[in-house]
């Protein structure tokens, strides 16, 4: 191999590294500053007051309301394709 050539292919294959690690760094540093503000959000939640058996119940109502809604939804979907497939 002649020696301009290895030299290129090493520097290149340096750079090529070195952008990656700075990369991954930036990157890392994006997920602190996620996993920071889920943990504020996490704290926030520790102070909040339990919520009474009313407004449980509430929630859990809410929530299966919502699921019920959302499997409504999918099965329209799922039958759509169906739909479309058997065209």
């Amino acid at each position: 191999m002649r020696p301009w050539l290895h030299f290129a292919l090493v520097t290149l294959a340096a750079l090529g590294s070195a952008g990656l690690t700075a990369r991954l760094g930036l990157w890392q540093l994006d997920r602190a500053s996620e996993k920071l503000a889920l943990q504020a959000s996490v704290d926030a939640r520790l102070h909040m007051p339990p919520l009474d058996a009313s407004a449980l119940a509430a929630t859990v109502q809410e929530v299966a309301r919502t699921s019920e809604e959302l499997s409504r939804v999918a099965e329209t979907l799922r039958s759509t394709v169906r739909r479309f497939k058997l065209r």
